[in-house]
């Protein structure tokens, strides 16, 4: 392939993925957690379309801190709900199934710390 080519390839690939986003955002939330299109949306409705944890309004075209995560347990597979991305990394960075590490993080945050 000559480099024209590559680039002609390149530019159609990055054309295709802008125009087909919801489409692929679909099946790859169908590959990873088996939620339909339609399931997704029923998860987004009865979260009000905000953050199980903080309640930031979801805005998947803007802010990457405001993006939907599929929040899911990691041992069993089970999709609890959603999320945004920071409240999703930093669940992921305490452990989410941790539960006496979070709650001593709480516990910090409350004033249970070293002053």
């Amino acid at each position: 392939m000559t480099p024209e080519a590559a680039a002609a390839k390149i530019a159609r690939d990055r054309a295709w993925h802008l125009a087909n986003r919801d489409r692929r955002l679909a099946g790859q939330r169908l590959r990873a957690y088996g939620i339909t299109a339609s399931a997704y949306a029923a998860l987004i409705a009865r979260q009000g379309g905000l953050c199980a944890i903080c309640h930031v309004v979801f805005d998947d075209a803007g802010d990457r801190s405001h993006r939907i995560c599929v929040d899911h347990d990691h041992e069993t597979g089970e999709n609890r709900g959603l999320l945004c991305h920071n409240c999703n990394v930093g669940l992921g960075h305490l452990g989410d199934g941790d539960i006496p590490r979070i709650s001593s993080a709480i516990a910090y945050l409350l004033g249970g710390y070293a002053r």
